[in-house]
């Protein structure tokens, strides 16, 4: 059986939902199909929980959404009714918030823009094709209740998967990315751009013979192409490179995606749904041999600048402390430099919970921090390459290693 994970781009409206059956019908083997929120949908629900949660008005951001997937399911036309019944469940979820706890009901909320997204297209795809099954993700992916970065409970999803998809009745079984449930039936989410994550969670409790990743792009690029205007394909990355381009922010393939597909050999494909039989690129076992320097942008960056208010060593009890708090809120380190009584780190800047991060380390230690800043990675990098990325701007922070180049810039 197949895997196939459609990102929000490639089903934004009826055009691309009629683009995604014709790519199923050249299929003829048992597959599993993983679909985001379609286009900006998650941006959105983010709106529309931000209002909520503030007790500020929400409902022109509600009607945004709806309005959104109706003039869609017009242009299919197709049945509303299950469409029709999720949209009165969101609205009863709507009428009075739960917990104080924003992360909970970021959750709660946000996780309707997946499942309205796959409601609207199982409904086209049994139409046109037939011989397949809508699955609430929910029900088959469990997690702990650490809302929006939940973390998989292996054993529980590795059964219920074996459980509840069956092809000896169906072919096609279509759910949602994304989302997840904890052990109380809460929903929880697996970060933003988890859906391919979910993708090969259910490839690897499937043994799935390969997973595809339909995309806007031919494959994976040695650069953003919105960035950049001459980008390389790159046919062929080894799982080892596709992993750390991935841990450096590539938006091609979500970091967690790799670990599971490598640990059973199943290959992964990344493509574009505009050209199905282009090559695209294939991630594997084989030992890649890239050359190309390949280049990742980060915005949104934090410099932090951590000091010993008794001028003691940053050492690994300092350097442990330090870690916890990031853990605690969240926050993801992307580059790291230590000397004697400082530390320097790079963060992403997490809006709701970055000031409480600072308070935090400031609890202990001195702390300085430059933020909107830009976290330039190079692999396979030239000195041509740095000094085209790097001429005329300053330089708050620079590492190398073998095969990277880092440097933390003005944005």
């Amino acid at each position: 059986m197949l895997v196939y994970k459609f990102g929000g781009v490639s089903v934004k409206d009826a055009k691309g939902i009629k683009n995604l059956v014709e790519i199923l019908s050249e299929i003829d083997e048992n597959l599993v199909i993983v679909v985001s929120a379609m286009g900006k949908m998650t941006n959105a629900f983010e709106k529309l929980i931000n209002s909520y949660f503030s007790k500020i008005e929400f409902s022109i951001y509600l009607k945004f959404i709806v309005d959104y997937h109706r003039q869609i399911i017009l242009e299919l036309d197709i049945d509303s009714c299950l469409f029709n019944e999720y949209l009165t469940l969101l609205e009863t979820e709507l009428e009075q918030k739960v917990s104080d706890n924003y992360n909970f009901e970021y959750d709660r909320i946000v996780g309707y823009g997946e499942l309205f997204s796959t409601i609207i297209i199982f409904t086209y795809v049994r139409k046109k094709i037939g011989k397949t099954n809508w699955v609430d993700i929910r029900d088959i992916i469990k997690t702990n209740s650490n809302y929006r970065f939940a973390k998989v409970d292996w054993e529980s999803t590795l059964i219920n998967i074996k459980n509840r998809i069956d092809f000896s009745k169906k072919k096609i079984f279509l759910t949602q990315g994304f989302i997840a449930s904890d052990n109380l039936g809460n929903t929880t989410s697996l970060g933003r751009e988890g859906s391919d994550y979910s993708a090969a969670i259910l490839a690897y409790g499937l043994n799935a013979k390969n997973i595809t990743i339909w995309k806007d792009v031919a494959g994976v690029l040695n650069g953003d192409p919105r960035i950049f205007k001459n980008t390389t394909l790159i046919e062929q990355l080894s799982f080892y490179d596709a992993i750390e381009l991935a841990f450096f922010g590539a938006q091609v393939i979500h970091p967690k995606t790799i670990q599971p597909l490598k640990n059973k050999s199943i290959p992964l494909f990344v493509k574009s749904f505009l050209e199905p039989s282009a090559t695209g690129t294939l991630i594997s076992n084989e030992k890649s041999k890239i050359k190309t320097p390949i280049v990742i942008i980060k915005d949104n960056q934090v410099l932090l600048s951590i000091t010993s208010r008794d001028f003691s060593f940053i050492d690994e009890d300092n350097i442990s402390n330090i870690f916890s708090i990031l853990s605690k809120y969240n926050t993801k380190v992307n580059l790291m430099q230590n000397g004697a009584v400082s530390f320097s780190i790079v963060v992403d800047f997490l809006t709701r919970t970055f000031d409480q991060m600072i308070g935090a380390i400031q609890g202990t230690f001195d702390l300085r921090y430059n933020s909107n800043l830009k976290l330039i990675t190079i692999r396979n990098y030239s000195k041509e390459k740095i000094n085209e990325l790097t001429k005329n701007k300053s330089i708050y922070l620079e590492q190398k290693s073998r095969n990277t180049a880092q440097y933390l810039i003005d944005n």
